[in-house]
């Protein structure tokens, strides 16, 4: 029931970032958008997956854990963030973060990277909602305990 309640949150967080995004992006998951990007090319999406920001680098978005530590290209979307709205000294605490983002979908065709997601307006860090239902259920393990 928790974890039906944070993903509930989750999904309204990330669909509400912006009015014009929320009205014309749909959450799908990396796997489908590496699959398919000429299906997802030019339209807003909204996905999740473990970001990847070393400082004067592109910053990534990649599908699992183990793609990240492998820096696996495959399985990996090159971020471009608005610049407007996202500080990229305010991205280096998402590094190694499972994070969801909202951000215009581009088919790169790049022998390295599965895609693109452009125009990145907000990020959310989904490891911290994960941590405030541990806590959660901590406080409650101890109330019951009373």
């Amino acid at each position: 029931m928790r974890s039906s309640i944070i993903i509930f949150y989750f999904l309204i967080t990330i669909n509400t970032f912006s009015q014009e995004k929320e009205l014309n992006s749909t959450r799908y998951s990396m796997i489908s958008l590496i699959a398919n990007p000429e299906k997802y090319d030019g339209k807003w999406v909204s996905t999740t997956g473990f970001l990847k920001y070393i400082e004067g680098e592109e910053i990534r978005l990649f599908l699992s854990k183990d793609d990240l530590y492998y820096n696996n290209m495959k399985n990996c979307f090159v971020l471009y963030l608005d610049k407007s709205k996202i500080n990229e000294k305010n991205i280096s605490y998402f590094n190694g973060h499972y994070v969801g983002l909202i951000g215009y979908f581009g088919n790169i065709k790049h022998y390295f990277y599965g895609g693109a997601i452009e125009n990145i307006s907000d990020i959310i860090s989904i490891d911290d909602i994960k941590a405030e239902e541990k806590v959660i259920e901590i406080e409650q393990r101890g109330k019951s305990k009373d």
